[in-house]
Order: C-alpha cells, then structure tokens, then sequence
C-alpha cells in the first residue's frame, strides 16, 4: 500500500525544516541526532547509516528492497530511493520550498499558482509515441522525476543529485550451464520471496496463464507457503482457463475475477489521479479488493517478463505473408552506430500502429523528429560509460523500471494490499545483469527453471499460444505450422490458437465501437480548438479519419493510439483547470 498512497511535503531552505502534509505511510526512526522517514523496508542498520555513510556512500549499494528514504541530520535532509525508483518521487524548487510528491497531478497542482509552468508538447508526444517518459522528464518545464538509485541533496539553494549505484553488465556466467543458470535464478527468486514475505503469512498470487506467475507460484510451493491465486479475464475461456490445470495439481484455492468491460472506462478521474498521468488509465486491477484478504501479502509476476524473458531485446521476427510468426532471432546492437536513435523507430513497446511520418503534420516532421531523439540522447548520456551497444540498450529498457507503462497494475495492486515486487531485489538484478544476452533471450532460462521446479507445471499449455509453456519460439513455429494442418484436416478446435478476446488484455478497437462514452468522449477530443492548438504539430484529420474508419469496421488496430491520446486530453484538461 505504500506505493499507492499519495504523499506530499515540502522542504524550506531557509528554515530548513521539513513539512508532511500528507504523510501517507512513511514509518518514523529516530536514532541519536538522525531521523529517518521511511516508505517501504529496506535491509538497513540505522544506527551505524552516518557513520558508514560519511566514510563510504557505496555502502548504500547493499540496501536491499523496495523504499524511499528521507534522513534529517542538523537541519539538513537526503533523499534516497531503491535501483528500481519502485516508488516514484517527483520534485520542484520554488524560490526557497522545494515540493515533493509520489504524484504528478497532485503536486502540479498545488505549485501551479507559486510558479509559471510550461506544458510542453514534445514530452506529451514522446508519452503518445512509447506509453510512457524517459529519464527525469515529466510533462512540464518544471516538475522532475527522481532517477534511480539518487541521493538527494540541497545546498545554498540548489539540488545536488548524486547517484550510488550503476548497473554492470559483466557476463559472468557466459560460459556456465543452462542448469547451473537456472539453479541460480530459482535459488534467487527464493530468496527473494523469503525476504519479502519474511514471515510464514498467507499469500495471494495474481495467476495468469502465462509464464512469469507459474514460475513464481512453483517456487511458491517450494516455500511451502499457503496461497490462494486469482485469476482476472473477461471469462473463463482464456487465462483462467489455463491456470487452473496449474491450481489443480495441488488443490489450491483459486478465483475468477471476472474483469467488467464497462469497469474499463468507468471512474476516469479516479483512474487518472491514481496513474499520476504518468501511465495510461486504463487499468484492469482498479477494482480487485473483492475475495482478497488485504492483510495477506499479494505477488505477481511484474518484471520477470523484461529481465528474464528477454521480451524487449531487439530480434527480428520471419514474416509470412507479411504477418510476424513466432520464430525470432536476436540482433546485435554492435552493428548499429546509434543505439537511441535505433530504439526510438524500433522498441517493441511502442505504440502500436503510431508513425510520426503519418500523425505529423509534413512540416513539423524532421523538427519535432530531431527534438525527440535529442530529449532521448540527454535522458541516457551516461549510456557513454557502457562499451557494448547491447548493453546500452538494455540500460534503456532498465533505468527507472517504474516508469515502464506496465507499473500501472503493481500500484493498482498495491491500493488494494501488501503488494510486493519479487523481481524487485538487488541480488536477482545482478543476477540479471551478470547473465549473457543470449541467455536471457526468448526465456530460455525462464522455461528451463520451471522445468526443474516442476515438471507439470512446464508442461501445461501457455494461454498466449496453447502450446506447452516450456516449447522455443522455434518449437512453437514448427508445431503451429503443425497445428493449422491438423486442424484444416480435422476442425478440432484443440489445435487453433487461443482468441485474443479471451485474454486479460481488452480488445480497444472494440471498446471503442462497444461504448458510447468512449465514441463521445474521443469524438469531442477530436474537435477541441484549445487542445489541437496545444498539438499544434499533429495531423488531427489522420486522427478523425483513423477514428471513423474504426467505427465503421474499415481498419484495424487504431484503438490503442486513440485511448492513449484520450488519456492525455483528459490529463490536459486536469493540469489546466
């Protein structure tokens, strides 16, 4: 619940004193001259934290789990947040206050009569182009996000910002064992669910039908932890579906959490102020207190997809018939010269069906092009101390993982209860960042270590493809061409691959045609003077004409860019009135 409950306080140069208006859950430590205001349970020794820290900073390498921390000493403060930024802090100095929140919209609005804020436009459209910003960037000229693994400090008025950790990339285990590699991940994992639960609580695990929460609940298991799962779809035809053959093994309790279409697009400003802005409102975990027991500990599989995986390594897909299939093969940043201007056309995550070249207007194109990729270059400047091109992309991915679009659902989660992070722990990062890149790519080690954690669990069919979980991108390729064979001759259903609609992901095309208060609320959009003159830059007609289209069954795949244009209009009208 920490990560989720607004906060707000300011800090007077002046006076030097420090001001909670809302304390949210920060826990008090008073240890002889110090006080430390806490959100989250680091792995600390109070009592020796000057002496260590005055004599080395690099102490603060070893501070385990997910917090922020504020340390007040002779008037004076540091601010100190984890390697993951798991709880987003954002800051502002006006004249001699500065303002700190968790919240975007919250703190831009109480300074927004102390100061003259500025908009800016560009950083709008780098959200509308990846689903999320980069670096310390946030939507005006004013307002920063605190990168990660920062100390915080103020001096004679100013921010100093210093950084106690760097991610080293160092391939210790290249020439390792897949099994020996998979031990350690299991091993780690462990370790990381022991730290987080620390107790023997009941936990309640959200259980999808994919790979990262299998992998979690085996090790679960292991642990032999109480747990119920709870599985959210939009029926049972999908997820829930898969998951079960996964709870039945070992007669675990398990709920369908039906996901309600029209839940989606209800309760908008709440949605909002709970993303901050910063990530798209459109939330499936909003409403999932229901059949939890808040006072247990709620797991999920947040970050196993990116960090072990490989989902976001650059690849390319065969094609046929200009359709991508399953089979990928890595490629090699080394060859490219210019690492973030390749990730600005290329990164898997950005927003479906998006081209600058098509909602740009003509004239603007090569300008507001250039003042992107320049944004992006200034955001990781320090990818300069990394020599390896894909180690720099993989840096890209990594810095500030709270501002990876999927962040959404963990604070969501966390609304509701003790939500943890269990990919959020520094020995399984280095684990992460000590592994070769072909090792992470198409989650070899993620398959190979449910293997040896339970070999059931391995061979239960994934609800992405309804293909054994455990099979290769190439094994799927294969078998899929398999498979439509079988099923041509046969029609059994058996072989045909699982529908998109039955997964937890909604369908946007149809939520935008299903419900007229999207269709009104984007038509409106649309055709607002103040907001097309804000994206001066932007072709709004390609917009109508994409938005018709899709009402009248013409294309395909728009709804994504529609509703995260949406979502900004509707922040827009929030930071303006």
């Amino acid at each position: 619940m920490d990560k989720c409950k607004d906060f707000f306080f300011t800090y007077n140069t002046k006076s030097r004193n420090i001001k909670f208006y809302i304390k949210s859950n920060f826990k008090e430590v008073k240890k002889k001259k110090i006080t430390f205001f806490i959100l989250g349970k680091p792995k600390i020794d109070y009592g020796s934290f000057f002496l260590k820290f005055q004599n080395n900073k690099n102490f603060l390498k070893k501070i385990n789990g997910e917090f922020l921390m504020i340390v007040k000493y002779d008037k004076k403060i540091l601010i100190i947040n984890d390697r993951f930024t798991s709880i987003p802090l954002y800051y502002v100095m006006i004249k001699d206050e500065i303002f700190f929140s968790n919240n975007y919209i919250s703190l831009f609005k109480k300074i927004k009569n102390k100061a003259i804020i500025k908009l800016l436009p560009e950083n709008f459209l780098e959200f509308l182009n990846f689903r999320k910003l980069h670096g310390d960037k946030t939507f005006d000229d004013k307002i920063k996000f605190l990168n990660y693994s920062s100390i915080l400090k103020i001096s004679s008025r100013k921010i100093l910002i210093d950084r106690y950790w760097f991610p080293n990339f160092d391939d210790k285990y290249k020439d390792k064992s897949l099994n020996f590699i998979s031990n350690l991940l299991i091993k780690k994992t462990l370790n990381s669910i022991s730290n987080k639960i620390e107790t023997k609580k009941k936990v309640n695990l959200f259980l999808s039908g994919g790979l990262d929460t299998r992998f979690i609940l085996a090790a679960l298991i292991k642990l032999n932890l109480q747990i119920k799962c709870f599985t959210f779809g939009f029926d049972k035809k999908g997820e829930y579906k898969y998951s079960r053959l996964l709870t039945k093994i070992f007669k675990i309790k398990h709920y369908f959490m039906k996901i309600d279409k029209e839940e989606l697009i209800k309760n908008c400003s709440l949605k909002l102020n709970l993303s901050s802005g910063m990530y798209n409102h459109y939330i499936n975990f909003f409403n999932c207190k229901k059949k939890l027991n808040t006072d247990s500990i709620i797991l999920h599989g947040h970050g196993f997809d990116y960090l072990f995986q490989g989902m976001y390594l650059p690849n390319k897909r065969l094609k046929v018939y200009n359709r991508d299939t399953y089979l990928k093969f890595p490629l090699d940043m080394n060859n490219h010269n210019d690492v973030i201007k390749y990730y600005f056309f290329n990164s898997s995550y950005k927003t479906k069906n998006f081209d600058l070249n098509k909602y740009v207007k003509k004239k603007y194109r090569k300008k507001i092009e250039k003042k992107l990729i320049f944004n992006l270059k200034k955001d990781f400047k320090e990818t300069s101390k990394l020599r390896d091109n894909n180690h720099k992309w993989e840096y890209i991915l990594i810095k500030n993982l709270s501002r990876h679009y999927s962040h959404i659902d963990v604070l969501s989660i966390s609304k509701f209860g003790n939500e943890k992070t269990i990919s959020f722990d520094n020995e399984l990062f280095d684990f992460y960042l000590s592994l070769n890149r072909n090792d992470r790519f198409d989650g070899r080690i993620m398959r190979n270590s449910l293997k040896i954690l339970n070999k059931d669990f391995s061979n239960i069919p994934s609800a992405n493809h309804g293909q054994k979980i455990i099979f290769s991108s190439k094994r799927l390729f294969f078998n899929s061409i398999f498979r439509k064979i079988f099923y041509w001759l046969s029609k059994n259903k058996k072989y045909l691959h699982p529908k998109n609609e039955n997964r937890t992901f909604p369908n946007l095309d149809d939520q935008i045609k299903q419900f007229d208060y999207l269709k009104k609320n984007i038509s409106l959009m649309l055709k607002e003077k103040n907001f097309r003159d804000f994206f001066y830059f932007l072709n709004f007609e390609k917009f109508e004409e994409d938005f018709h289209s899709l009402i009248k069954g013409r294309i395909k795949g728009k709804g994504q860019i529609l509703i995260l244009l949406l979502h900004l209009y509707k922040l827009k009208k929030r930071l303006d009135f």
